[in-house]
């Protein structure tokens, strides 16, 4: 639900995620400065097609709109290169988030990625500092990682080859906290079912679900625990991946 406060103050975003055995409270809001003390005059999300990154970038336009303040803050969507297939699905994401909220999206989808993360289709230490770089000066960034699945309520056992950054000054997760159910409930929150089939979890197929990987038992298990109908990706009109459906650099 929406607060309203009075003028001149910035308005939090306060919901309760997720299903009862999960159920959180979650604010969310902008500052009007940056970490470095500037004005903050764009705000700017790692954008990767997938559920919680996606989650993320609707949260922040819809914070913007709330607060009228899309007239001096644009939004930023940066793409770094992986071997999943991020460029083609936060492409195709972001045209469809900017047409659902009727807001222009910058799209920086050509970040250079170093080993080993590239690899394991994570994003390399080098790649945030690129970013921080280049647009910190002016810009409120953020990143939509997630808590994991804890083992004692977990479906699966499947599990996630991880990268861990120090220099968390350079983003700001404030998802960090959640699990993946409660961050599927955001769409809901905020009326954005629809964006969710344009969404891709899986890290091994360029196409559909391996139903195998830890990112798609992740998402399979937030649509079962908020009692969600499974919601599958529309299939990418592209045409650089092989036979088997994996992409051609994989």
């Amino acid at each position: 639900m929406f607060l309203l406060v009075a003028p001149g103050q910035i308005l939090n975003m306060d919901f309760i995620l997720g299903p009862p055995a999960l159920s959180t409270p979650f604010t969310f809001s902008i500052p009007t400065h940056n970490r470095l003390g500037n004005e903050t005059k764009r705000v700017g999300v790692y954008s990767s097609g997938e559920l919680g990154a996606t989650a993320l970038l609707c949260l922040i336009i819809s914070e913007l709109i709330t607060t009228n303040r899309l007239d001096t803050i644009s939004v930023v969507a940066f793409t770094v290169l992986k071997r999943d297939g991020s460029k083609h699905y936060s492409t195709r994401i972001i045209n469809k988030i900017s047409e659902h909220f009727n807001v222009p999206i910058i799209n920086v989808d050509n970040i250079e990625n170093n080993e080993p993360a590239f690899f394991y289709n994570r994003i390399g230490k080098v790649s945030f500092q690129k970013v921080y770089d280049d647009y910190s000066h002016d810009t409120d960034i953020y990143q939509g990682n997630n808590r994991m699945a804890p083992d004692d309520i977990r479906p699966f056992t499947q599990s996630l080859n991880l990268f861990h950054h120090d220099e968390q000054v350079l983003w700001k997760s404030p998802f960090l906290d959640l699990h993946k159910p409660q961050i599927l409930d955001v769409y809901y929150k905020l009326g954005c079912e629809d964006i969710i089939p344009w969404t891709h979890s899986c890290t091994v197929m360029a196409q559909g679900k391996c139903d195998n990987c830890y990112s798609c038992k992740e998402r399979e298990w937030a649509f079962s625990a908020l009692e969600k109908e499974y919601i599958n990706t529309i299939p990418l009109g592209i045409s650089d991946i092989i036979s088997d459906g994996t992409w051609k650099y994989s």
